[in-house]
């Protein structure tokens, strides 16, 4: 896999790095940096997000692109790398007061369409952009790989 690198303990796709150069890592932190510049929304890459397997597929090519982004940071640097990948199957929201946890925010209506994503960042200093114990309270249904 080409187009990855590492910054200043930070791993990076390099085009998105640059097309999001506006972004401050100094005013966002290193974690959340990373996890906005690396987010990918892996629904975008189908025609049908209501056909009966869209998900599966989601995820499918999630571990896939995940797997290949774990083998290239690998090479770059031996600092620990989680990759995250989310399913949102869309539908009626919940009555959320904190919206840190779900990937939509509180001015999106009552219902959500579909959606995958894929984010990848270093693991520094224990960090985590979803912390274990929080998994029950997510919405989307996560999977995380990590090196």
């Amino acid at each position: 896999m080409r187009g990855l690198t590492v910054i200043d303990g930070c791993a990076y796709f390099c085009q998105e790095l640059e097309r999001n150069g506006h972004l401050s890592k100094e005013e966002m932190g290193a974690l959340s940096h990373q996890s906005i510049i690396n987010k990918q929304h892996l629904d975008f890459y189908l025609d049908d997000t209501t056909s009966t397997n869209w998900d599966s597929w989601c995820v499918a090519q999630g571990i896939l692109l995940g797997q290949a982004v774990l083998a290239e940071v690998g090479r770059l640097t031996p600092l620990p790398v989680d990759v995250v990948i989310t399913v949102d199957d869309g539908g009626a929201l919940p009555p959320y007061t904190d919206y840190s946890v779900v990937s939509f925010g509180p001015d999106s209506g009552d219902e959500s369409a579909p959606s995958s994503t894929f984010r990848f960042y270093v693991r520094g200093n224990g960090e985590r952009w979803i912390e274990d114990e929080r998994l029950d309270d997510m919405r989307d249904a996560i999977l995380i790989l990590r090196s």
